[in-house]
């Protein structure tokens, strides 16, 4: 008996997974006949790398609907996970994270991350920005300022809104005395 065999080696990556190898022999003694023929899949185990589909719009506003999607290619296939950056908190372990009706309290940085035997992903974050109307949660420190006559006081304004709110000062005077801003 004479063996042969010819060896061929390739530095592979995960493009590579499913792609088609093919051995042929040819062989006098085959004289006119077609060469033997065998062929084999690769099977490429890699890491998951997450790829975000798309982006969300930057001008969401609340009671929007949003849909953020990640996929993870990965051998064998790898466990999706969504999580909110500022809270730590899990959100989802599906593909697509879905918030039917925003809430600005769902503004955040939301993190997906996948994971499968051979490794975690680099994480991607997603910014949520929720806009919504102003809000004035306070002037001074109660709804009613009581002073006695000839005093002096300081007000502060607090809003809240997003974008943040621009203040302007406005007040009913019976006597036509005018407020200085400092």
């Amino acid at each position: 008996r004479d063996w042969s065999s010819d060896v061929c080696s390739s530095d592979l990556s995960r493009e590579d997974h499913g792609a088609e190898v093919r051995c042929e022999v040819r062989h006098e003694a085959l004289m006119d006949s077609e060469p033997l023929k065998q062929a084999a899949n690769l099977n490429i185990h890699y890491a998951p790398r997450i790829e975000i589909s798309e982006l969300p719009s930057s001008e969401l506003s609340e009671g929007d609907s949003v849909t953020l999607r990640c996929s993870a290619p990965a051998n064998p296939p790898a466990q999706i996970t969504w999580r909110r950056e500022g809270t730590g908190e899990q959100v989802s372990d599906q593909p697509e994270l879905i918030l039917p009706a925003l809430k600005r309290s769902q503004a955040d940085t939301y993190v997906c991350q996948a994971k499968n035997s051979l490794g975690l992903s680099a994480p991607k974050k997603i910014p949520l920005s929720v806009h919504y109307d102003p809000v004035v949660k306070s002037i001074g420190s109660t709804n009613e300022v009581s002073l006695m006559l000839a005093d002096s006081t300081t007000l502060t304004c607090t809003a809240e809104g997003s974008p943040v709110p621009t203040y302007r000062r406005s007040e009913e005077r019976r006597v036509g005395k005018e407020c200085r801003s400092r």
